[in-house]
C-alpha cells in the first residue's frame, strides 16, 4: 500500500480507515501482534484514536489515516472486517472492491494498482466490470506464470478486458496461448472473450479444453459473469457438472502401513501470513492401508488429498474457501513439522507440533478409522465444555479462564455434548438492526453477488432478485438474500411492531 500511494498520489487520494479490532488481544481470537501489543477491544473513541497513532508509528505509514466511530458505520457500510481495499471513482461508484481479508486484500491492491496505470495512461478511468465480476482480481482467470513475455500479456489482457475491449483483449490471450498451449487457464480466459463476442460455439470448444487441460474450479465457472449467454443453457450446466463430480481416491496405498507411524495422530499446525499466525488442527491415520486426513482451522473442517509420507518427507493438498487449494511439502523430524505452503497467495511458512499421537503397533493388521462419526464435533474432553458442580456449561465466548467468558447452560439438553459442532463462537455475525431501504428499482442492488443458496442464479434485473418479503398493513418491506447470507439476521420495526428477520 505504502508504494502504491508514492507511485499514485498524485493521481487519487488515498486513506486508511482504522475500525475495530478483529482479533483483539481480550478476543477469542486474539492474533499474536495484538497480544504482543497489548491491543484490547477498544471501549471508546479516545482509546481507538491512541491505537490507531501507535499503529501508524509502529508501521510508519505516510498514507492519511481516518478513524471509525464507536458506531462502526464505515466498517458496516463497507463490509470491512477484518480488512479490504477499494477504489471510489469520481461519480461515487466502486471501481475496484477487494474480497474480504486477508486472502482477498492483496488481490485487491494489485486491482487498484493496474486500475491507477490504466488511468494515468489513458487519462479515462477504466470501464466498471460487469456485475457479478470480482475485481478483486484480474479478469478473466489470473496467471501469475513468470514467462519471458507472458507476464506483460497478462498485464495487457487485464487492462483491455477492464476496458471492455473485448475484440484486442481475445488477441492478447490467444498470444498467451501460444506461449502456454497446455495451460487450462489461457484457454479459459479465449473461452470467456469468446462467450463476451457471442461466439458461443467457439466458446464451449476453448472451455472443454480448458476442463481436459486441467481447469478444476466448479465454483469460479459456475459463477463467471463472462459465460451469462449460456449459463442457462444444459450444456455448460453439464460442464460445471462435470468439475463437481467427486475425483478418485487419490490417497497413496502401500502394503505395508507401519511406514507411517512417524505421522500418525493430532498435529497442531501454524501457518504464517501477512505477520499473522493462522492456527489449525491436522490429523492423520490410516484407512483401508492408505494414509487419510482432516484439517481444522477457524471453525472449518477442510479436505486433504494426495497425502504422502515416506518415513521423513510429507506432502498433502487441502482445500480452502472458494474452490481452491494449497499444495504442502515438508519434512518431518520427531514430534516437529516443518515446510512451506504453495497456492493463491504465494509461498507460506507452515510448521507442526505433535499435540497427540497415535498406537500404531498394529497398523499393519488392522484398519484404524480416519475420523470420528461426525466431523468437526467437540468431543467428550474439550475444554469448551466443562462441569461445574451439578451443571454442564457450554463456552459462548471470551478467554475460558477469565472472568469476561460467557457459557452457556447446557445441564440436561436431550443432546449429548461432545456430539456438538462449534463454530465462531457467540456474537461473531454481526446482525443488521437498523436497516437502511432502497427503492426496489435502484440499480445498485444488482451489484449484489447471488445468493450462495442460488449460486447459479445471478440477476439481471431487480425482479429477480431473491428476497424475504414481510407486510403488515401499509408497510412492505424486501431484504435481500445477498444481505442475509452473511448477517443472518435482520431487527426491524414494520408499521410500528418490532419483527426480526432470520436467514
Amino acid at each position: 500500500m505504502e508504494k502504491m500511494y508514492q507511485d499514485y498520489k498524485d493521481a487519487a487520494e488515498f486513506y486508511i480507515v482504522y475500525i475495530s479490532e478483529a482479533h483483539a488481544a481480550d478476543s477469542s481470537w486474539p492474533v499474536p501482534y495484538a497480544k504482543d501489543l497489548g491491543i484490547n477491544k477498544h471501549t471508546d473513541f479516545g482509546e481507538r484514536c491512541a491505537v490507531a497513532e501507535r499503529l501508524v508509528k509502529e508501521k510508519k505509514l505516510t498514507i492519511p489515516c481516518l478513524i471509525d466511530n464507536m458506531d462502526n458505520a464505515v466498517a458496516d457500510a463497507y463490509q470491512a472486517r477484518p480488512d479490504r481495499v477499494y477504489l471510489v471513482r469520481k461519480d461515487g461508484r466502486l471501481g475496484v472492491a477487494s474480497g474480504r481479508g486477508p486472502f482477498g486484500f492483496k488481490p485487491g491492491v494489485e486491482a487498484v494498482a493496474e486500475w491507477l496505470a490504466d488511468y494515468r495512461d489513458d487519462g479515462d478511468e477504466p470501464a466498471l466490470a460487469e456485475a457479478g465480476e470480482d475485481v478483486g482480481e484480474s479478469s478473466p482467470a489470473a496467471d501469475k506464470k513468470d514467462v519471458p513475455g507472458f507476464d506483460e500479456l497478462r498485464r495487457k489482457l487485464a487492462r483491455t478486458y477492464r476496458k471492455a475491449d473485448y475484440a484486442k483483449a481475445l488477441k492478447v490471450a490467444q498470444s498467451m496461448l501460444e506461449i502456454r498451449p497446455e495451460d487450462s487457464d489461457c484457454h479459459y480466459n479465449v473461452a470467456c472473450l469468446h462467450c463476451l463476442l457471442g461466439d458461443k460455439n467457439a466458446a464451449y470448444q476453448s472451455l472443454e479444453k480448458a476442463i481436459d487441460a486441467g481447469y478444476a474450479d466448479a465454483g469460479h465457472l459456475r459463477n463467471d459473469w463472462d459465460f451469462k449467454i449460456i449459463r442457462a443453457e444444459s450444456r455448460f450446466r453439464n460442464l460445471v457438472k462435470r468439475l463437481e463430480q467427486p475425483a478418485e481416491p487419490t490417497a497413496v496405498r502401500r502394503e505395508k502401513p507401519s511406514g507411517f507411524a512417524g505421522i500418525l495422530g493430532e498435529w497442531s499446525m501454524e501457518t504464517s501470513f501477512n505477520e499473522n499466525t493462522i492456527e489449525a488442527t491436522m490429523k492423520l491415520s490410516v484407512r483401508d492401508g492408505a494414509l487419510v486426513g482432516s484439517w481444522q482451522s477457524m471453525g472449518r473442517d477442510m479436505e486433504m488429498s494426495d497425502i504422502e509420507f515416506d518415513g521423513e518427507k510429507l506432502s498433502f493438498t487441502r482445500s480452502m474457501r472458494g474452490d481452491r487449494t494449497l499444495t504442502f511439502v515438508g519434512r518431518v523430524n520427531g514430534n516437529r513439522i516443518t515446510g512451506k505452503y504453495n497456492g493463491p497467495f504465494g509461498e507460506l511458512d507452515c510448521t507442526g507440533t505433535r499435540a497427540k499421537s497415535s498406537d500404531a503397533s498394529d497398523t499393519a493388521t488392522q484398519q484404524v478409522e480416519a475420523e470420528p462419526k461426525y466431523r468437526g464435533l467437540l468431543g467428550p474432553d474439550n475444554d469448551k465444555v466443562r462441569d461445574v458442580g451439578s451443571r454442564t456449561l457450554l463456552w459462548a465466548s471470551g478467554e475460558r479462564d477469565t472472568s469476561e467468558a460467557k457459557w452457556y447452560d447446557f445441564t440436561g439438553a436431550p443432546i449429548p455434548s461432545a456430539e456438538l459442532q462449534f463454530g465462531i463462537g457467540q456474537d461473531k455475525i454481526r446482525s443488521i438492526d437498523d436497516p437502511l431501504f432502497v427503492s426496489p428499482d435502484d440499480p445498485r442492488l444488482l451489484d449484489l453477488p447471488a445468493s450462495r443458496y442460488r449460486p447459479d442464479e445471478q440477476p439481471e434485473s431487480n425482479d429477480e432478485i431473491m428476497v424475504i418479503g414481510f407486510a403488515r398493513g401499509d408497510d412492505a418491506r424486501a431484504y435481500p438474500a445477498a444481505l442475509l447470507d452473511r448477517h443472518e439476521l435482520v431487527n426491524d420495526h414494520v408499521d410500528g411492531m418490532p419483527v426480526t428477520i432470520g436467514w
